[in-house]
């Protein structure tokens, strides 16, 4: 399974994970995913599409400024694909705050 969020609809390499980022200006799109890895493969191309739905338990979306998840135990936690230790908690905002990029 994977928590993943972000604030633009594509993930990298053109892989549409958050299809609903920009549904609300400031918002972000958190997607919480509990499928088997054979039904993510078989469903590879509605996944990378961004069109992929699967409400009864596998997948599950939300859209805000800020989410706090907590987990039941600790997981490995990763930011922008650097590794940052296990948590059993953490927080995600939208920050009101523009962002320079050199």
């Amino acid at each position: 399974g994977i928590i993943a969020a972000g604030t633009s609809p594509y993930y990298g390499g053109g892989l549409k994970l958050f299809p609903f980022a920009r549904v609300t200006p400031m918002g972000m799109h958190l997607r919480i995913a509990r499928i088997p890895a054979l039904l993510g493969f078989v469903r590879l191309w509605p996944i990378f599409r961004g069109t992929y739905r699967h409400y009864d338990g596998g997948v599950v979306d939300f859209v805000g400024r800020e989410f706090c998840v907590e987990l039941a135990e600790e997981y490995p936690f990763q930011h922008s694909g650097e590794a940052m230790g296990a948590k059993r908690s953490f927080r995600l905002r939208v920050t009101d705050d523009a962002v320079r990029f050199v």
